[in-house]
């Protein structure tokens, strides 16, 4: 499906951004194991989602549909996710309290697994708000940004959180590499990575 999709340009997209990946990603099975409180999940969602989409937002590959509807953060090649990670811990634990433990080895979870000798780009996230789902916008700003990937020549990497993507993400030229499980025998996440085109 072809969707209209734009860079974000200001910090209101990149508010609207949040929103719509907190939303999209509340009862995802690994992300809701890594924030595990259902009273809390939206605010400490809000807090990652947010330092992701800042970092991908400085580096202009943070993307949503003109309608509002998805919302996709991407790292481009050679640049990996976080600061100081002690800094991060601290703010972490500042954020979740006592949920903080896991999350955080969650997290060092995802980041052991991402490829370190290679570049490409990485689809951190990838969401449509739940009352716009069912209309493959998602999908189609998945391949509207793959384009862009396409033109600089470079492979992707994603993580899939929820299994029933993983078919989605090899229609798009995706194939399961790898994958890990979330600590405290948490769910399955699969590792993919798509070939330059």
């Amino acid at each position: 499906m072809c969707v209209a999709i734009r860079p974000a340009a200001t910090l209101a997209d990149v508010d609207t951004a949040v929103e719509i990946l907190v939303d999209a990603f509340y009862d995802d099975p690994a992300w809701s194991f890594g924030f595990p409180d259902p009273a809390k999940r939206r605010e400490q969602q809000g807090w990652f989602w947010r330092l992701c989409a800042l970092e991908s937002f400085e580096h202009s590959t943070l993307y949503l549909t003109t309608n509002g509807a998805s919302a996709a953060v991407w790292q481009p090649p050679g640049v990996f996710e976080g600061g100081d990670p002690d800094e991060f811990a601290a703010e972490a634990r500042s954020v979740m309290g006592s949920d903080a433990s896991r999350f955080l080895r969650s997290v060092e979870r995802f980041e052991a697994n991402q490829p370190r000798d290679e570049h490409y780009y990485y689809l951190s996230l990838l969401g449509t708000h739940t009352s716009q789902q069912g209309h493959s916008y998602g999908l189609g700003l998945l391949a509207a940004t793959l384009e862009i990937v396409d033109d600089a020549g470079m492979p992707a990497y994603l993580e899939a959180s929820h299994h029933d993507n993983i078919p989605l993400y090899e229609r798009y030229g995706f194939a399961v590499r790898g994958g890990f499980d979330m600590p405290d025998d948490g769910p399955h996440v699969a590792t993919m990575w798509r070939d330059p085109r």
